[in-house]
């Protein structure tokens, strides 16, 4: 059996200028690393310095686009195509991106990339800003809220969204200001982020017979951090924690407290 042979790469991001691109790789040129047999490196700046760094890097080590589009060209601001690439010769392209988010994109444009002798670094999705799973909610309870019903009593109930979805909890009575639900509530994920991240919102209310409802504060929970972790491992979990509800005008209006498992979907990418 071959021994392996290592890859190590950087991604430079949206980072840096053209003397930064200049001091960066003169100090991986005078770095000290194993023969091409045992490890290759590979480094991706911005496609702006794409050419200056393979100009100035060692032969030993390769350059790699950050993007490519997955069509040929025409009106799409800001995107590479492989038959740009291509004039710069780039050994590898990352399709390990955010803006290669579908499963569909990433696959047509590294066969593109591989078709005009370059070669893709993974096609895994991006595990920080993509969720493919079940969320599950744990609604445990929540203390000190504050009400404005006239007879100074409340019924609260939770309602849990996530994007389009939603889920509502029972009504919690004679309990006033600390009530308690213990449900759990699911939620498909099966997309990307907003923005890079997952955001969970619970909105308690309280229930009146004879008027609309009356909105009494919100809680919000970034669920991306978790759900990041569980599709690396499969599954991920939060203990039932305390997050504070606010009002409209952001003032705090009690606690509320909430445990969160996500499980990953099994299946290839």
């Amino acid at each position: 059996m071959a021994p392996r042979k290592f890859f190590v790469g950087g991604n430079w991001k949206c980072n840096g200028t053209g003397d930064d691109v200049k001091k960066i790789v003169t100090f991986l040129n005078e770095a000290e690393v194993p023969s091409e047999d045992a490890v290759e490196v590979v480094v991706s700046p911005p496609f702006v310095f794409l050419q200056q760094a393979k100009g100035l890097l060692r032969p030993d080590f390769a350059v790699a686009a950050q993007n490519c589009w997955v069509r040929k060209g025409g009106a799409f601001t800001g995107e590479i195509s492989a038959e740009m690439l291509v004039n710069l010769q780039p050994e590898f392209v990352d399709i390990i991106n955010k803006t290669r988010r579908k499963q569909g994109e990433g696959r047509a444009a590294c066969q593109k990339a591989k078709g005009r002798g370059g070669a893709c670094s993974g096609l895994q999705l991006d595990p920080a800003t993509m969720g493919r799973g079940v969320l599950e909610v744990h609604l445990v309870d929540a203390k000190g809220l504050f009400g404005s019903d006239f007879l100074g009593k409340i019924d609260p109930y939770v309602i849990v969204q996530y994007r389009s979805q939603e889920r509502k909890s029972s009504t919690s009575r004679d309990e006033g200001r600390n009530p308690s639900w213990n449900e759990v509530f699911r939620f498909q994920i099966n997309s990307s982020a907003a923005n890079g991240q997952h955001k969970l919102f619970l909105r308690i209310m309280d229930h009146d017979n004879f008027s609309s409802d009356d909105f009494l504060g919100q809680a919000t929970i970034n669920v991306t951090d978790l759900i990041s972790t569980g599709m690396e491992s499969g599954a991920s979990q939060l203990n039932a924690a305390k997050y504070s509800v606010v009002s409209a005008d952001n003032s705090y209006h009690g606690e509320i407290r909430v445990g969160l498992t996500f499980t990953a979907t099994k299946g290839k990418l």
